[in-house]
């Protein structure tokens, strides 16, 4: 019984939360501006309403932010009967049989344009009431492993693909 885990990159997971506390500490001081609830009915002062803009312009990077680094910050473990998905930002832990496993497939991340970009690998994995979990070698270690000890549990793999860069989230077209 071989135990596979990918471990998660401690200096990106680490540096995206130092940025979310940044951004979510900007929207309470521009809450706090905006509405001073001491002298809120008391004084009507026009100057406060330019805290308008940067709390919605905060409150918009920190959800886009969260969003996006939750689907990033995926973690697993392998083992010959089940495979377990760990989210760290949306908490979530779920434990999947193998035989649920639709397939896997590899895929090619870009960050960034050119010429300032960089590219990782990625694995997409499939279950068949057709959610998908995604592994980004970038930000987790034990990644070729992890591949490896797929192909040992001969899970279907399904291809190479590129991905359709959606609104919140990268499309795949093995999702049927």
């Amino acid at each position: 019984m071989k135990i596979v885990r990918t471990y998660p990159n401690l200096l990106w997971l680490i540096l995206n939360f130092v940025f979310l506390i940044f951004f979510g500490i900007l929207i309470f001081i521009f809450i706090s501006v905006l509405f001073n609830f001491k002298t809120y009915f008391i004084i009507n002062d026009p100057n406060r309403f330019w805290a308008v803009f940067p709390l919605i312009f905060a409150t918009f990077i920190f959800v886009y932010f969260y969003y996006q680094l939750s689907n990033h910050f995926t973690f697993a473990r392998l083992n010959t009967n089940d495979i377990s998905f760990y989210q760290v930002m949306k908490f979530k832990f779920v434990n999947i049989r193998l035989k649920d496993i639709k397939g896997y497939s590899n895929s090619e991340i870009s960050y960034g344009r050119i010429p300032l970009n960089y590219t990782t690998k990625s694995i997409v994995i499939y279950i068949k009431d057709g959610d998908q979990f995604e592994l980004i070698k970038l930000f987790n270690y034990n990644f070729d492993n992890f591949t490896k000890e797929l192909k040992d549990n001969k899970i279907k793999y399904l291809g190479k693909e590129q991905y359709q860069s959606g609104i919140y989230k990268r499309k795949y077209k093995y999702i049927n």
